[in-house]
């Protein structure tokens, strides 16, 4: 969104330098510089909830692994061994599936099958 109004506002700054006598358009380019810093702290912006909210999601992740290896005390017991993996890969699953959500939330990224079986 935002590299589409940056490709207009570009757009509209060298119209206006080719003819200032356009009217409102003459006056535009000393707002391309104003636009294009509140569009640069608007995606800033965006990106650091992101990155905060992936911060918290990978934390909780890391957390529930840490707790599964405390409470993973027989490890000579192959019954153990694979309630624990499958208990990791369960956890992993969790944070996977939410990315999955994600990416389908979003229109422009193209879906594939990844199931080997399909």
């Amino acid at each position: 969104m935002f590299a589409i109004a940056g490709f207009i506002l570009s757009g509209l700054s060298g119209l206006s330098g080719i003819s200032p006598q356009w009217g409102w358009l003459g006056l535009m380019p000393g707002w391309i510089p104003v636009i294009g810093a509140f569009s640069a702290a608007m995606a800033s912006h965006f990106y650091a909830e992101r990155h905060e909210y992936l911060q918290l999601s990978y934390r909780a992740t890391g957390r529930r692994l840490t707790r599964l290896l405390e409470r993973f005390t027989n490890r000579e017991d192959s019954t153990s061994r694979r309630t624990f993996i499958t208990n990791c890969e369960n956890t992993i699953s969790i944070e996977n599936q939410s990315w999955m959500a994600e990416l389908l939330e979003d229109k422009d990224m193209p879906v594939t099958d990844t199931d080997p079986n399909a």
